[in-house]
């Protein structure tokens, strides 16, 4: 009987739909910051791709939090070491790596700016 539920929910739950349902959480703008945000990590673990243009998408202007660029790249730091990636969706998920480290690195010049020529 366990088995039976176990596939039962996996495909009601395991497959495009719930990509589905996790994609439209994250478009709507109803959703806030924060539930976005671990939308985008849900959907990371099941459609890696999607996950990566989503992210570009919300994450990838100038206006993300510092906070949140932080997450987003120790994040995707630890889904590398995890998984393998194909070439394509590989090379988008370094080029976003890559636009939030220097965001982030922006950003630390700005703050020890300000610590060392006070405004």
């Amino acid at each position: 009987m366990p088995t039976i539920v176990a596939e039962i929910a996996y495909r009601s739950l395991g497959s495009e739909k719930l990509v589905d349902f996790i994609d439209e959480q994250i478009r709507s703008e109803k959703t806030s910051a924060i539930r976005t945000l671990l939308c985008s990590f849900m959907l990371l673990e099941i459609d890696s791709s999607l996950a990566i243009t989503r992210i570009s998408e919300f994450y990838g202007s100038e206006d993300a939090p510092r906070w949140v660029t932080a997450v987003i790249t120790e994040r995707l730091y630890s889904y590398y070491r995890q998984r393998p990636l194909a070439g394509a969706t590989r090379k988008k998920f370094e080029e976003l790596v890559v636009t939030l480290e220097m965001r982030l690195a922006v950003h630390l010049g700005q703050e020890f700016e300000e610590i060392i020529y006070p405004p």
